[in-house]
């Protein structure tokens, strides 16, 4: 049940994105920043059941190793 809810999170998340670049105007960040951020959190609990449903005994060390690429993704991003 977690990957359809998963790739339902990105389509909207997607939209958003798409607002932001379709409506250069506050209108489409408004849209952007609400679909995207409303959906994060959602993203990250997904992502992290998925994990750990592929590997049971190995979920805190999945969510550690999910959070460190995550970070590390965060600190690459604007440079690229």
């Amino acid at each position: 049940a977690a990957l359809p809810a998963l790739r339902i999170n990105f389509a909207i998340q997607l939209v958003g994105v798409l607002a932001a670049i379709l409506w250069q105007s506050p209108t489409g960040l408004v849209l952007c920043a609400a679909l995207v951020g409303g959906t994060f959190l959602g993203t990250v609990l997904l992502t992290q059941r998925i994990g750990r449903a592929l590997h049971p005994h190995q979920g805190p060390r999945l969510s550690a190793a999910m959070v460190a690429l995550y970070g590390f993704t965060q600190m690459v991003g604007p440079w690229l």
